[in-house]
């Protein structure tokens, strides 16, 4: 039964909606803040780092992570350490559960972006997001958030997201910034998913 209810993509084991443990969860635990659900641009996130290598050995920091997707598909990778944060803690039994599905471990901050501090930060040596700039209030906090990342000296940041309209005006704050760049992505697994990623290497 349970294969119902999961699908296999970059080595992740996903737990579907209607499968009986994320079920159980929904039924006691209801996250407020969009995080009722995975989100598509994880897909593309997971899909840019697959095979390059270029989280292994590092510190990740996964920021409005959800249901982690991405940060665990980080935690998988050789010597790889995980925190994933997010402002909604009623996602983090959707994150623990997850996790253990894909037997890696991955430590939970309860944070909004604007609670990530400097002495977070410095412990980071590479920081991902998707689709965390769905609205205009949120462009602020996330380019200071960058800017503290910069100071603390975290190496890169990479931040996807389906093309809305709040992130394009977040990336063009970067567009001329040594170190950044806007690229389009696009992924077929486990759906068709297409969209756009701010990459800051500093």
């Amino acid at each position: 039964m349970d294969a119902d209810f999961s699908r296999t993509a970059y080595g992740l084991r996903i737990l579907m909606p209607g499968h009986p443990a994320v079920r159980s969860l929904k039924r006691k635990f209801r996250p407020s803040n969009h995080g009722h659900k995975v989100w598509s641009s994880s897909w593309l996130l997971i899909d840019y780092l697959q095979g390059r290598g270029i989280i292994d050995g590092k510190r990740v920091l996964d920021i409005g992570c959800g249901w982690g997707l991405a940060g665990i598909y980080c935690a998988m990778q050789p010597d790889t350490v995980v925190v994933a944060a997010d402002a909604d803690e009623e996602v983090y039994p959707f994150l623990n559960l997850m996790a253990e599905s894909n037997k890696v471990k991955v430590d939970f901050r309860h944070l909004a972006i604007d609670q990530i501090r400097r002495d977070t930060l410095r412990k980071i040596d590479f920081l991902i997001a998707a689709d965390i700039c769905f609205c205009d209030s949120l462009i602020d906090p996330i380019r200071r958030l960058i800017g503290r990342a910069k100071n603390a000296g975290v190496g890169e940041i990479l931040i996807a997201d389906p093309g809305r309209w709040p992130f394009d005006d977040l990336a063009e704050l970067f567009e001329n910034k040594k170190g950044a760049e806007l690229f389009l992505w696009e992924t077929r697994q486990p759906v068709r998913t297409s969209g756009k990623i701010l990459r800051i290497k500093f």
